[in-house]
């Protein structure tokens, strides 16, 4: 079983999972196979929010506890490495080895979490 670098697997009630406030997808592409990691971030019916990470290869799940902080670092990471492929994908097209993958934000943060 596969699991992210430094993410511990959570049991955890999706039910509690009440508002998607944001998501991004890393797409693995090496030449003849695809597949994508997927990570959701949610409020809690609580106040308080987790991580949901889909392992795209094996199908694994995780839930883990976050703070709204760590949400909005990881989104403002994620949006520039999305612009710099954007940056690369201009100078050496799709196909090239070093522009196949690459990030995709599915849901974009808002300016405050509601």
């Amino acid at each position: 079983m596969s699991e992210a670098k430094g993410m511990t697997k959570t049991m955890y009630n999706e039910e509690k999972m009440v508002q998607k406030v944001a998501s991004f997808e890393y797409e693995y592409d090496d030449g003849d196979q695809n597949w994508s990691d997927v990570t959701t971030y949610y409020k809690n019916t609580d106040g308080t929010f987790v991580k949901k990470y889909k392992e795209g290869y094996y199908g694994n799940t995780s839930i883990v506890s976050v703070t709204e902080e760590e949400i909005i670092n990881k989104m403002n990471e994620i949006r520039l490495k999305v612009q710099k492929r954007k940056e690369e994908r201009a100078l050496y097209g799709y196909s090239h080895p070093f522009t196949r993958s690459g990030y995709t934000i599915t849901k974009d943060l808002e300016q405050k979490i509601e």
